[in-house]
């Protein structure tokens, strides 16, 4: 399936001719009609074209629009995402240690997810994907909540340039020097034996001014990013990572200094 196809709510019956009420199937017109959902009556399609012709001025606007954007599909094309990175919005954390954002689109015909964004960043040293603070990252609007093109545009505009606050929390990270026993403290709580191991033998190696919050962050961060694929890997750090969003909140409330006050509103 392209992005690009046309997508149509149709009514369903049986086979015996008989209407069933209050549902509709979600089906794409360019591929013989082909069913990829069941929804009611209030599901609104957002056609992937029109999100990204609304967006477009948006994204030029704040030097995103650098060339196609990288697309994915799953559920047989029922959902896609647009991922949009760019070198020109970036942020030193310390020497030599760049962020660069981006933003995701995702959007659904089948109402297994609504419509919206969530800002990204990449450390580019490792191209690790972190964690944007919550307050500035996602925004989702329901397919049955009145969800339009317009209001994904205008609050892209709104929230984008907040990335500024994710920079200032992960420049303060790099002052905070995290003992071992909250290192302990914070695995144990997140990982399984082996892998608590391994993150600690991993940070014990970095060299004594490597040896931050910020770095123990992009540690896990890598996992996520790189390593952290299925359940079997480690069931534990699968249901308290695989969402990314709980990892920035865990490590705030668990270590002291500048950190305590990010705790609540402020991230994730």
């Amino acid at each position: 399936m392209e992005y690009t196809d046309t997508i149509a709510l149709k009514g369903i019956q049986t086979e015996d001719g008989v209407v069933i009420p209050n549902k509709r199937a979600v089906v794409n017109v360019d591929r013989d009609n082909r069913v990829l959902g069941i929804v009611s009556p209030r599901y609104k399609i957002i056609p992937n074209t029109k999100l990204l012709d609304s967006i477009s001025p948006v994204l030029d606007d704040l030097g995103l629009n650098a060339g196609t954007p990288d697309i994915r599909t799953t559920k047989g094309g029922a959902v896609t995402f647009f991922k949009f990175m760019t070198e020109k919005i970036t942020g030193e954390i310390q020497k030599g240690d760049i962020v660069r954002f981006g933003c995701e689109f995702f959007n659904s015909y089948d109402g297994s997810m609504p419509v919206g964004f969530h800002i990204i960043a990449e450390r580019l040293v490792c191209l690790n994907g972190l964690v944007v603070p919550k307050s500035i990252t996602e925004i989702h609007i329901r397919h049955t909540g009145g969800a339009n093109t317009n209001e994904i545009r205008n609050r892209l505009k709104e929230y984008f340039p907040k990335t500024q606050s994710a920079i200032n929390l992960w420049k303060e990270w790099v002052d905070i020097k995290p003992s071992e026993n909250r290192l302990q403290s914070f695995l144990k709580q997140s990982v399984s034996k082996k892998l608590q191991k391994d993150f600690l033998n991993r940070y014990k190696s970095l060299p004594n001014s490597k040896q931050n919050l910020w770095e123990f962050y992009n540690l896990i961060t890598f996992f996520i990013s790189h390593q952290l694929k299925t359940r079997k890997e480690d069931t534990k750090a699968y249901r308290q990572f695989s969402t990314n969003e709980q990892l920035t909140n865990r490590l705030a409330r668990i270590f002291n200094g500048k950190g305590e006050r990010y705790e609540t509103e402020n991230i994730l």
